[in-house]
Order: structure tokens, then C-alpha cells, then sequence
């Protein structure tokens, strides 16, 4: 199997098998290749979850959280053993944590206008990254083969973000 330090080699990773897991699922865990572009993969899953959002007219309410929760449990499976399969407990080119945290965030906070929206993101990568309030602690959460813990603090970034978007929004902000 292709295996560098761990690490299994892109075109394995995006085109074939990789070890320990389904090329479907890992297409899905690394948001069809948006998690190997080099130097923030997190930031461009985040980029085409807030352009899906506006592409399928920035729904909120029961469709964009049943989005979410669709996104989020698909994330857990997909994540499910990446530890295993990339060797380290949250692997960099798993990003569907990202998309469904960024999702989430665009939806809690009822980002309706484009500046809702950027606002959403650039608030969701800084916390995405900052981890602050307990975020952290949630890497470590266990469970679906190490894939609670993946998602759970993007989720959490996601939903802190967004009830910041969705005061200013009422606020008369963005």
C-alpha cells in the first residue's frame, strides 16, 4: 500500500482505495479532494460549503438544518477509522468536518446576504483554528472509531459562530 510516514499518498487517497477504507468514503472524508490542496484545505471546504449554501438558495429552517444534520452524520461515517487509515487522530485532508461545521454555521446563524455569509465563514475558520471556550476539548471526545471527536468541535465552531452571526444580523449588523 502506498505509505509515507503514515500518510497515504494522494492519488491513492483521491483515486484509489486506500488502505483500511472504501474510495467512496474517503472521497466523501476529504470533500472529493478539497482536503489534499496544500496549506489550508480546512479553508476551502469551508469555501464550498458557504458556495453549495448560496448555490442552492441559503436555505435555513427545517431544510438547511436537516442539511445539517445529514452533513454531520454523513461526516461521522466518513471519518469513521481515519485515524487508522491516515494515522493520526484528525488528519488534515479530512475536511468533511469543515464543510458540515461551516454549514452548520451559515445555518444557525440564518446567514440570508453575502455579508451574513462572509461573516459566517471568516468567524467560523477563526474559531475553527482559535478553539477557544472548551472547543478544544471536544478533539478528544471518543466514539465512531475516532470520528466523534473529528467533528465534534468543527460542529461546536460552527454553531458559536453562527449564533455570532445571527446577534449581529438582529442587531441590525450585517
Amino acid at each position: 500500500m502506498a505509505r509515507a510516514k503514515g500518510r497515504v499518498s494522494v492519488a491513492r487517497a483521491c483515486y484509489g482505495t486506500p488502505p483500511g477504507g472504501g474510495a467512496i468514503k474517503n472521497l466523501i472524508a476529504t470533500v472529493f479532494c478539497l482536503g489534499w490542496i496544500p496549506g489550508a484545505p480546512g479553508t476551502w471546504a469551508g469555501i464550498a460549503a458557504a458556495a453549495l449554501f448560496v448555490a442552492v438558495g441559503m436555505p435555513t429552517g427545517i431544510y438547511g438544518v436537516g442539511a445539517a444534520v445529514g452533513l454531520s452524520l454523513l461526516g461521522l461515517w466518513a471519518a469513521s477509522g481515519a485515524k487508522d487509515v491516515f494515522g493520526e487522530a484528525d488528519p488534515g485532508p479530512v475536511v468533511i468536518d469543515e464543510l458540515a461545521g461551516m454549514w452548520v454555521a451559515l445555518v444557525a446563524g440564518a446567514a440570508q446576504t453575502a455579508p451574513a455569509v462572509v461573516a459566517a465563514f471568516i468567524l467560523f475558520r477563526v474559531l475553527d483554528i482559535a478553539k477557544p471556550f472548551g472547543i478544544r476539548r471536544l478533539e478528544r471526545i471518543r466514539g465512531a472509531n475516532g470520528a466523534a471527536g473529528i467533528m465534534a468541535d468543527d460542529l461546536a465552531a460552527g454553531l458559536l459562530a453562527g449564533a455570532i452571526v445571527r446577534i449581529a444580523g438582529t442587531l441590525g449588523l450585517l
